[in-house]
């Protein structure tokens, strides 16, 4: 399961070009814009938290991962950028955290390796979000295709770490461009496998705890080993919530 991958020691370096689009999404969802308390749940190296504090001034932007590598990086980065006052990068569990409401919750990639029980993450994020809070998630999905790569997956954790060597100078070959430290982090995905996929499972789970899908749409996939995402947003709706 996800949970035998560290992701507390691991890092991930967040792609700025994917933030962009996820941020222009989020934008165009939200009913108003002023005064907003967000959270990036899951920030890696905080590229979607400090997209959105460079856009809307007046925003309060929480940024969070379980990793202390990637709170440590979005810090540093919000210092350099001046934005260290207005990006707060905090190192927790979600599941054990509290801070809410928040107006608006980004995930990019994330609910996915949550370990737990759907009801309990559900209940959480119903918690965490304000009465008609926008929750928007890029997350893989329930297919034939990402069930086949999971079972490459489980074969390939049979092999010893000195296998990935393999997979990350293919990867280096067809994505030049990428920065080599980014290929390697996200090699390590390879052996990750997934808590739960999106579907109808999950997503009438999400529906009983009162956030409800209001988007469904593609989202690009940055490899081919990688699991096939979709885009969706959720709205909260007026039902208490209890965590």
């Amino acid at each position: 399961m996800a949970e035998n991958y560290s992701f507390a020691a691991a890092s991930f370096t967040s792609r700025d070009d994917m933030a962009k689009r996820l941020v222009d999404r989020a934008l165009n969802l939200l009913p108003r814009r002023e005064s907003l308390r967000m959270l990036d749940l899951g920030c890696g190296s905080g590229a979607v938290a400090i997209e959105a504090a460079r856009r809307q001034r007046d925003w309060c932007v929480v940024a969070l991962d379980i990793g202390a590598p990637n709170i440590a990086a979005t810090r540093q980065r919000a210092e350099a950028e001046g934005l260290g006052s207005r990006v707060e990068a905090v190192c927790a569990d979600y599941l054990s955290w509290r801070a809410g409401p928040f107006d608006l919750i980004v995930s990019d990639s994330v609910l996915y390796v949550i370990p737990g029980a759907d009801e309990a993450l559900a209940a959480c994020l119903a918690a965490d979000l304000a009465p008609g809070g926008i929750l928007v998630i890029t997350t893989p999905i329930e297919s034939i295709a990402n069930r086949a790569r999971i079972a490459l997956r489980h074969a390939w954790r049979a092999l010893p770490p000195a296998a990935d060597k393999l997979p990350y100078l293919i990867a280096r070959r067809l994505y030049p461009d990428f920065p080599p430290r980014a290929v390697a982090e996200r090699v390590g995905y390879l052996r990750v496998i997934p808590t739960r996929l999106y579907g109808r499972s999950f997503s009438e789970t999400l529906r009983r705890a009162g956030i409800e899908q209001i988007v469904d749409e593609p989202w690009e996939s940055s490899s081919v080993a990688k699991l096939a995402h979709r885009l969706v947003a959720l709205r909260r709706v007026a039902k208490t919530a209890v965590r």
